[in-house]
């Protein structure tokens, strides 16, 4: 089990350093963390009680491996999610491994080998989600993936993060509440989507992703303007 402490105060000073510079993607790792303590234990009770769970806790396979070998990505089908993930990655400036030194922390080495191996495959697999729902890395687009997350995991953490995004309206100054409203449509996906914690990454990378995408119960993906952090500081530099 997982014994970490409820820590409120850690967690509303990190919030405010997120809010003044939402890049600092490490102080979002230690809100769900301080706050959150047990969610690792209800994801690892879906893995265990759940086919698909338990394949993947058994050959433990390493998305981020995949992830991070664009030339075998680059080579899969065109139209194919991981073809639409490299694409992701070189528009959006990002790279498999990205969020692995943001996420590092003492209390992760405490987990047993199940639970640390969820832990990792969830962060891991963030950016497929980006790529699955349709969200940019942007500051609305963020928000919606975490309540999307936030819907299909239950995390009291991240629920948090968008509780705060979403009452903050400086956050997008410009965007006429797109942030919000991406709020509100993905936490309503989410919960009518498939499990995305046990979906069979691995396999899905080579197959369509339109294909990927009705298996998985997302239909559809936002269209919106996406808003990032340089559009908002130079919105409340004006």
């Amino acid at each position: 089990m997982n014994q970490h402490t409820f820590r409120p105060l850690e967690a509303a000073r990190a919030m405010r350093r997120l809010l003044d510079d939402p890049d600092k993607t490490e102080e979002a790792f230690t809100i769900v963390r301080v706050i959150d303590g047990g969610g690792i234990d209800r994801l690892h009770q879906r893995f265990t009680s759940t086919p698909e769970g338990r394949r993947l806790l058994e050959g433990r396979p390493s998305i981020l491996a995949m992830l991070s070998d664009r030339a075998a990505l680059a080579a899969m089908p065109e139209g194919s999610l991981g073809r639409a993930y490299l694409a992701y990655c070189e528009r959006e400036g990002v790279d498999a491994g990205g969020l692995v030194d943001a996420s590092a922390n003492d209390e992760r080495d405490e987990l047993d080998d199940e639970r640390r191996y969820i832990a990792e495959r969830m962060r891991d697999t963030h950016d497929l989600y980006h790529v699955v729902t349709g969200c940019r890395t942007d500051l609305a687009g963020e928000l919606g993936v975490l309540a999307f997350t936030t819907a299909q995991t239950g995390s009291l953490g991240t629920g948090l993060l968008v509780a705060a995004g979403y009452a903050h309206s400086y956050t997008l100054p410009e965007s006429g509440g797109a942030g919000r409203r991406m709020a509100r449509e993905m936490f309503s996906r989410g919960l009518r989507a498939r499990s995305l914690p046990t979906a069979p990454w691995e396999q899905l990378l080579s197959r369509p992703l339109d294909e990927v995408r009705v298996e998985l119960g997302i239909t559809s993906v936002p269209v919106y303007q996406p808003f990032y952090k340089v559009d908002r500081d130079a919105a409340l530099a004006a």
